[in-house]
């Protein structure tokens, strides 16, 4: 249901809620006319069905309901011409609408029945399509949750053959766990970096260990079809196996569930950017900001995009944008550690731009914002270094070292660093 895409809709059955008698058609809008022509409600049912395994995974229960006119005598003297009025269709499922416009020709209804009904019997119908969304919070037994946190204990301590035991124990009990398919698909992703591909049967595991990972994911989905976040994994996952176009269906799918996560768009654009579709990209971003305001990583990705698309005005007012919503989020806080992405686009697009002094600036700002980003002192030191001012860089590396000692590309910074120096010790000492 993207733009300009159409959407093919097969057999819709129309019930009536007295009779029980069931017709079908083709076509949302035939069950529509059902329900003008009947003058009471009708019931429609549509079953999503799994692309993968043609499954089905749930039920839509839809209505039409029939409201009366407000003036009785529009209702009696209604024109007989009024019955070759055909009523719009909109159905409206996670923001993306469904017309009956955009379906293909060979599905779309009928025209208007040509039937010699008199005008009092006529009524002027307000159809309204409602979706029964399934449950937001789901029992998860008890079992089940103490296996998972037995497991997140084991994946610390780097056991993770036990800890993918005990995941699939406790996705047996509750397969619509999701944050239990979540964690899982990833450990195979880890267990996964372990084999070898040197060999024939390397090849052979890795490839058993993807569609593993892949089987996870379907059945997380199946059990819990309205997660957007598990259909963003599955997307994720052939993004990196660079299987594009069914990624692109994946992250509809995600979108439709949830129009409101902002992480579909931000991975999905991610996908288009990295095969030059800048201008898909740029649609994306700004759909997830409109309907997500306040996240900072599209302003900053919108930023980066406008920065590689050469519109560098346009792309200070996006990290500008940005940047005040994470000194607001930082103020709120009131303490260190709130996110700086917009702030290091923005001084990294004022260094290329040759404003140096106001691209040490932003850095300052985002390491009072966000001490602990090893990235942001690299950068930092980094534009030092290329500035010929060792002692600032070195103040940088040292900063940086210390509010992260487990970054080794700043130690690694640092020494090349004192090795251009001459200090031959020091390097040695830092590496």
């Amino acid at each position: 249901g993207g733009e300009g895409e159409r959407v093919q809709v097969g057999a819709v059955f129309a019930m009536d809620t007295r009779s029980r008698r069931r017709c079908g058609f083709v076509g949302v809008e035939a069950a529509q006319w059902c329900s003008w022509y009947l003058g009471r409600r009708v019931r429609i049912s549509i079953l999503a069905i799994d692309p993968f395994s043609s499954a089905q995974i749930t039920r839509f229960n839809l209505s039409t309901t029939p409201v009366s006119p407000a003036s009785p005598k529009s209702s009696h003297h209604a024109p007989i011409s009024g019955i070759n009025r055909r009523p719009s269709c909109q159905f409206s499922h996670g923001g993306d609408v469904i017309s009956e416009t955009s379906l293909p020709a060979s599905h779309r209804a009928p025209a208007a029945p040509r039937h010699s009904i008199s005008s009092r019997s006529q009524k002027k119908t307000q159809f309204v399509l409602e979706v029964q969304p399934c449950p937001e919070n789901v029992i998860i037994p008890p079992s089940a949750q103490h296996m998972y946190e037995k497991a997140k204990e084991l994946v610390s301590k780097r056991q993770l053959q036990r800890a993918a035991r005990l995941y699939d124990s406790a996705l047996e009990i509750a397969p619509q766990f999701s944050k239990c398919v979540v964690q899982r698909a990833s450990l195979e992703a880890r267990l996964r970096t372990r084999i070898s591909l040197l060999s024939r049967r390397g090849m052979v595991r890795y490839e058993r260990s993807v569609t593993r990972q892949k089987n996870i994911l379907r059945a997380g989905i199946r059990a819990a079809p309205r997660n957007a976040i598990l259909w963003q994994c599955y997307a994720d996952l052939e993004k990196r196996l660079g299987q594009n176009r069914r990624a692109r269906t994946l992250f509809r799918a995600a979108r439709r569930v949830d129009p409101m996560r902002s992480s579909v768009y931000s991975s999905w654009a991610s996908l288009e950017v990295s095969l030059g579709r800048l201008q898909e990209a740029r649609a994306l971003l700004l759909t997830g900001l409109r309907r997500a305001p306040k996240e900072t990583r599209l302003y900053y990705q919108m930023g980066v995009l406008e920065d590689r698309a050469g519109r560098g005005p346009v792309a200070r007012k996006f990290f500008a944008r940005g940047a005040k919503l994470e000194a607001s989020a930082a103020a709120e806080k009131g303490e260190p550690g709130a996110t700086a992405f917009c702030l290091e686009g923005r001084g990294i697009l004022e260094y290329r731009c040759g404003n140096v002094k106001l691209a040490r600036e932003c850095f300052a700002r985002a390491t009072q914002q966000d001490p602990s980003n090893s990235r942001l002192w690299l950068c930092w030191g980094n534009l030092e270094e290329r500035e010929s001012r060792p002692t600032a860089a070195r103040r940088c590396y040292r900063h940086g070292t210390t509010a992260f000692p487990s970054a080794p590309q700043l130690w690694q910074a640092w020494a090349r660093l004192e090795e251009k120096c001459g200090d031959l010790r020091a390097a040695l000492r830092v590496s």
